[in-house]
């Protein structure tokens, strides 16, 4: 099975990432990989201003072992060192390593077979996470400040006990210089997701689909999870059993295809699901197609994890639904909470 076109890392993918943190799993393969240089992503130019709202981080690859074979990577003009990368050196059965390549203005990635020849059934398996920066953190990695930023950090500035004049910018920089802040992510989660995870059975999900008989691209039916009302719902995994010959669409809120996985490229040995964060807030379905005839129907498994998250002004702050209440709205874009 060829890669497939619209499974890969690309400028869509940032624009359809809306909830303030997003994590999505893309493949490669498995495929003949030619000699030589193979591009696998070149995106750039998300933040399109002298300002930076977003950025892009390359931080899980999967890929086959093979000593000949290179991953090449940049990431605002850094790159993967010449001696480093080479696939060997990867965990075996297809199993992530965590990478931070951390990009504002342009992220690549590409595959340098050394070999000289052809290699069959090369596989590639990478995560890229999308965030969208606080104040904070813009002051942190030395971007600079956009209008809206400096406007709705100077609503915080206040009268101290002393009755001198605080500005919050000035306690933001003071804070960044003791290390308080930027919040880091675990850190968010853990004060505004993990208490408001309401118990369910949704949070775990073995499913199995059923496939027509059919020509190519015949589809399955469809597994739908509605979002009550007054919750938000997060995909944290997403595995395939037996790598099957499918290929696994889902569909979030108004995201046709937001996630395509290639089934083959699914081959963990230690049978972990992909770790993924995608919010949905309307309704989520998963589907399959095959990418071949079948002659008869055919069941092919998965499983989903899920969580349901009780919705909280905080909450719906940091997945960016709303910027209401203001004081709030000021604190979560600055970086305070």
């Amino acid at each position: 099975m060829n890669p497939l076109p619209n499974n890969v890392f690309q400028r869509s993918s940032i624009d359809a990432a809306i909830y303030g943190f997003e994590r999505v799993w893309y493949t490669w393969g498995p495929a003949t990989l030619p000699a030589g240089i193979t591009p696998v992503f070149d995106v750039s130019n998300w933040n399109p201003t002298s300002t930076v709202s977003k950025i892009c981080t390359l931080d899980r690859i999967a890929v086959t072992q093979n000593s000949g074979v290179q991953l090449l990577w940049t990431y605002d003009g850094k790159q993967s060192n010449s001696s480093q990368g080479w696939t060997d050196a990867f965990p075996s059965g297809l199993r992530p390593y965590k990478l931070n390549a951390q990009a504002a203005k342009r992220l690549t990635l590409a595959i340098n077979n050394t070999t000289g020849s052809s290699i069959s059934n090369f596989q590639l398996n990478y995560a890229v996470s999308v965030k969208v920066l606080s104040v904070a953190e813009e002051l942190l990695y030395g971007f600079a400040l956009s209008e809206e930023d400096i406007r709705v950090v100077s609503s915080l500035d206040h009268v101290s006990q002393g009755r001198q004049q605080v500005t919050a910018m000035s306690e933001i920089k003071d804070l960044l210089q003791k290390g308080t802040l930027p919040i880091a992510w675990v850190r968010t989660y853990d004060a505004l997701f993990a208490n408001r995870i309401m118990p369910d059975d949704t949070s775990a999900i073995p499913f199995h689909l059923t496939i027509p008989a059919g020509g190519a691209g015949t589809t399955s039916t469809t597994y739908n999870i509605r979002v009550e009302s007054g919750m938000v719902y997060v995909v944290h995994g997403i595995a395939l059993e037996g790598a099957p010959s499918v290929i696994l669409y889902v569909d979030r809120d108004s995201n046709y295809q937001y996630v395509t996985v290639n089934g083959p490229a699914f081959a963990q040995s230690d049978d972990q699901p992909w770790d993924v964060w995608i919010p949905f807030q309307s309704h989520l379905s998963v589907y399959y197609a095959t990418p071949s005839a079948l002659s008869s129907p055919a069941t092919f498994p998965g499983r989903l994890e899920i969580a349901r998250y009780k919705m909280s002004d905080l909450l719906g702050l940091r997945l960016r639904l709303t910027n209401s209440p203001a004081t709030s709205y000021a604190k979560v874009r600055a970086g305070l909470q």
